[in-house]
């Protein structure tokens, strides 16, 4: 995704926190608080700087970016009123995070009448601003599922399990398939996720299986799963979760036994490509009722 900053920090990037570590989503906060600055100047994704709001509508002019860090403090145009210009030039389309040292409150309102999606207190901090962008574009996943939900497949008599340790993100998952009718059954660490399957290995079709997780990852769940005493065992597909996705990562996943992986922050159509791809043959057609 490609996001933008505008804010009164001085001289660019140093002006804020620069760097997100949000399953590769980075964007800049400008900052007009010294007491928030950071000292992160580094991006990663498609970013754009710009300080002040003058700039940060020429900038917009040239492209357009999925989010936007707007301060809610700047000379000559305030973050109320860009949040307005950058929601009609761009039909509502573009997310809008609003960052201020001044409570979220006071400003509620106005901001949320202007079009502010999301709102971060200052000072920033990475943890809080990876956390936004991951609520943020699963919000907006969540909204175009249910919009295709006409179009998905009928998956209501397969079950799966998702060994995930984050309860938001089980949250979002389960928003996610909910359209499909999908049975999904979580576990909250690669030791659950072991024990349930070891309990009922027949039971579960297919299993999402985050990589880093407390009190065994899920590496080492794979490959207990994997060294069961059951043939299904060895061939129930494991599509493993993770932020990492370079080479070394995925061959990683595929040595400890998985068969796939998903990139997080988690992509809808993704996920539903690798349930489509690794269920047990023939999945029904929309408009086909499923034999159970």
């Amino acid at each position: 995704p490609a996001l933008a900053r505008a804010g009164a920090g001085g001289g660019g990037a140093g002006g804020g926190v620069g760097e997100a570590d949000a399953g590769g989503a980075g964007g800049g906060a400008g900052d007009t608080d010294e007491a928030a600055r950071g000292d992160d100047t580094g991006d990663t994704g498609d970013t754009g700087g710009a300080d002040g709001a003058d700039e940060a509508t020429k900038t917009g002019n040239e492209q357009k970016y999925d989010v936007y860090f707007i301060d809610w403090n700047m000379p000559d145009m305030d973050g109320i009123e860009l949040t307005r210009r950058v929601k009609a030039r761009f039909d509502s389309e573009a997310l809008v995070i609003m960052t201020s040292s001044v409570e979220w409150d006071e400003i509620k309102t106005e901001a949320t009448d202007a079009g502010v999606d999301r709102f971060l207190q200052k000072p920033l901090s990475l943890s809080s601003i990876a956390d936004c962008l991951n609520e943020l574009f699963a919000a907006s996943a969540i909204r175009q599922t249910e919009r295709e939900a006409e179009q998905l497949p009928d998956l209501g008599s397969y079950r799966i399990l998702l060994a995930e340790d984050m309860e938001v993100n089980r949250e979002i998952v389960l928003a996610l398939l909910e359209p499909t009718g999908l049975i999904i059954e979580c576990a909250e660490n690669g030791l659950e996720a072991l024990q349930k399957y070891e309990s009922d290995p027949a039971r579960y079709a297919l299993i999402f299986m985050d990589v880093q997780m407390p009190e065994m990852d899920g590496y080492e769940a794979t490959q207990k799963i994997r060294a069961l005493d059951t043939p299904k065992a060895k061939k129930v597909p494991i599509v493993a979760m993770t932020a990492n996705v370079f080479r070394e990562d995925v061959e990683r996943c595929l040595n400890a036994g998985m068969n796939d992986h998903v990139g997080k922050p988690l992509d809808f159509p993704e996920v539903i490509a690798k349930l489509k791809k690794w269920l047990p043959a023939p999945l029904p057609s929309p408009s086909a009722p499923m034999e159970k």
